[in-house]
């Protein structure tokens, strides 16, 4: 059964396998914070939309309240029905507004202190052209606690403002840590990849260097990297076992040659030491002269 390798093949593989591995995390981290602005642009547009809509109901319930408390006065002072009625209208309009401002109230007991004095005031109580000192005593308390209800928005409206600021800053923190984190990854892989790359280049040059050395390269037949690094590591030890093959046919062809001249340089060095010892007859005086010199050539040759 074959192992699979989970290592590039060939070099094409590993240089577009670590150009995704390293443009991914910034492709992440990119995703996320365009999330992140959608996110947050969606938080501060529902934010400043329900703060205006707080912010402007508070102040026209505060609006109503006096209205309320002006209308109530001058039915005392004129006993006028339409001015009763009105003054029904405004009160039913001021507990629609405060029912639907309810969830923005961060105290309870605040909205139920309205709803009291709201029910309280039900009735107009008036004597000698004023409300009665009961009356008055609730319109007072009334228009206290709208003061209150008013200056509580206002501080849920701040605390919005500033829980938005802080997922701000929170978020800006958390992509600063993770565009640290993805840099040191984005590096690893970096580093990663070019020792693989840089790896067999080494490699392969060492073998150059051993082969202008005229080194041998049997144990370089191993050689890891991509395919492509692979065949020409292979190509360097076939073209060293080339060159030792050459150099041994070289070495077989001086030593053939070698033998092949031994025998009649042997037969020429002998052939001049019987003349030179003058074996087959007294030599000519010029022969005679030229006779050491042929000895002495013939047993360089022969060496």
């Amino acid at each position: 059964m074959k192992r699979l390798s989970l290592s590039p093949r060939s070099l094409r593989q590993l240089v577009t396998l670590s150009f995704l591995l390293i443009l991914l995390p910034l492709l992440v981290l990119a995703w996320q914070a365009w999330q992140s602005l959608n996110m947050l642009s969606a938080q501060a547009e529902q934010t400043n939309r329900t703060t205006l809509i707080d912010a402007r109901r508070s102040e026209a319930m505060a609006n109503i309240a006096l209205d309320m408390e002006r209308s109530y006065r001058q039915y005392c002072v004129l006993d006028d029905p339409t001015l009763a009625k009105v003054y029904q209208n405004q009160r039913k309009r001021y507990g629609d507004m405060l029912e639907a401002h309810a969830g923005v109230l961060p105290d309870m007991a605040l909205y139920q202190q309205l709803r009291q004095n709201l029910h309280d005031l039900a009735q107009l109580e008036c004597t000698n052209s004023g409300p009665k000192k009961m009356a008055a005593e609730r319109l007072a308390a009334f228009s206290s606690a709208n003061g209150e209800m008013v200056q509580a928005t206002r501080t849920v409206v701040f605390s919005r403002g500033q829980q938005l600021q802080q997922a701000i800053a929170e978020r800006g923190q958390f992509f600063g840590w993770q565009a640290l984190v993805l840099f040191l990854v984005s590096l690893a892989m970096v580093l990663l990849f070019t020792r693989m790359i840089i790896g067999p280049v080494k490699g392969i040059e060492s073998m150059i260097n051993r082969l202008g050395e005229g080194q041998s390269l049997d144990g370089e037949v191993m050689f890891r990297g991509p395919r492509e690094l692979r065949s020409v590591g292979r190509r360097i030890v076939w073209l060293s076992e080339r060159l030792s093959w050459l150099e041994s046919q070289r070495h077989q062809f001086l030593r053939h040659l070698s033998h092949e001249l031994k025998t009649p340089l042997a037969s020429m060095r002998e052939g001049t030491e019987l003349l030179a010892d003058q074996v087959v007859g007294r030599l000519m005086r010029n022969k005679k002269r030229w006779s050491p010199f042929s000895t002495a050539a013939a047993a360089i040759c022969k060496r």
